[in-house]
């Protein structure tokens, strides 16, 4: 990604990843990589934002605001004029974004929030306003960026994590959006996107819009395959290979079917099952019920049509099932070895599926 990042201030970049596979923990790989020879700018969209409904105006604004409060200590101090410039274009922004101006409150109680608050406090606020004058808007939050990335003598980096939470519906009107404002942006951006999109029709017309489209997949984690003996370091790294057994580690490693979230919570469940049971090691009877521990969230996720669906070969399932399945990840993606896509059932989900069929047979008994 950084390679594709570095041609122009044009690049743009998509990314897809089932959930568990790695997206954050990739792009915060990258933002360290970019740090140092760029402004790396990625505002917590999903945790401020209301993501049903929003437009690219909307992210912008927000990253723009998010980016003056943020990074001032990259930029602050450099030049007095680009600092006059940059405090001139926020608080123009934010005037534009309050329905009153500034006052002294005279009377107890919080005191008038600024704008990148106004996003906080109310997600919805800004929303209507922005859509007064798109165009506007626009402009302001572009030259706002531009004015840091100036001042901080970096060419800037926009990073929209968590888009990929994004309702399909919302997903499909943001990103087929007529006017097309991804090629306008003023800087460089990686931008992740909710799977379901790939498997539609109109998936083609969105790929066009982008210099990269990157599928993060899960890891083949075969004995001797880079996938193992990255979990393998991830153990280490934690400490983990003080409590388990080599032989429980390679069983967590075959159960997390290559997600690395996954396989976290494995370890996690079954240190602290170990710690509940007295023990100083985790011992095949607690890393058991840390199985059926992180199994669990599968019964109450599953549909019987889903259920259904996880029994029949992939090319027969329908794709928005499939994309489904694959997001709360009762499905994972594997590349293949010689090229292509293999989409298995979770080993943990396959568990369940078993003693379904068991059940099943023994009604019949």
């Amino acid at each position: 990604m950084a390679i594709e990042l570095a041609p122009s201030t044009r690049s743009r970049v998509l990314l897809f990843g089932q959930t568990g596979v790695g997206k954050s923990t990739e792009l915060a790989r990258l933002a360290s990589l970019l740090h140092e020879r760029y402004l790396v700018i990625q505002p917590s969209v999903d945790k401020v934002l209301n993501l049903q409904g929003t437009s690219w105006h909307e992210l912008l604004v927000f990253s723009a605001l998010w980016a003056y409060v943020h990074l001032r200590e990259d930029w602050f101090g450099i030049s007095a004029e680009s600092n006059a410039d940059i405090e001139d274009l926020n608080a123009a922004l934010g005037r534009a974004l309050s329905l009153t101006p500034p006052t002294l409150r005279t009377f107890r109680g919080p005191p008038t929030p600024t704008a990148l608050q106004r996003f906080r406090n109310e997600p919805l606020h800004a929303r209507p306003l922005i859509a007064q004058g798109p165009a506007q808007f626009w402009d302001m939050a572009s030259a706002l960026l531009r004015a840091i990335a100036e001042a901080a003598n970096k060419p800037a980096v926009l990073i929209w994590d968590g888009l990929e939470r994004m309702p399909l519906d919302s997903a499909r009107d943001l990103f087929l959006d007529a006017r097309n404002p991804t090629s306008e942006l003023p800087c460089r951006a990686v931008i992740t996107a909710p799977l379901a999109l790939s498997f539609e029709s109109y998936f083609g017309d969105i790929e066009e819009r982008f210099r990269l489209v990157e599928r993060l997949r899960a890891l083949p984690c075969d004995p001797d395959s880079p996938g193992y003996d990255f979990l393998l370091r991830m153990t280490e790294a934690r400490g983990a290979s003080k409590i388990f057994s080599g032989e429980l580690i390679g069983e967590a490693i075959r159960l997390s079917s290559g997600l690395p979230r996954q396989f976290l919570q494995l370890l996690s469940n079954a240190a602290t099952q170990a710690l509940v049971d007295g023990l100083e090691r985790v011992q095949p009877e607690s890393f058991a019920r840390a199985v059926q521990r992180v199994t669990e969230r599968w019964q109450y996720q599953l549909e019987p049509d889903d259920y259904e669906a996880l029994e029949l070969n992939d090319t027969e399932r329908p794709s928005h099932i499939r994309a489904r399945l694959l997001r709360i990840g009762a499905l994972v993606e594997h590349d293949l070895p010689t090229g292509g896509l293999r989409i298995v059932v979770n080993p943990l989900v396959e568990a369940l599926l078993r003693r379904r069929r068991q059940e099943a047979e023994h009604a019949r008994d």
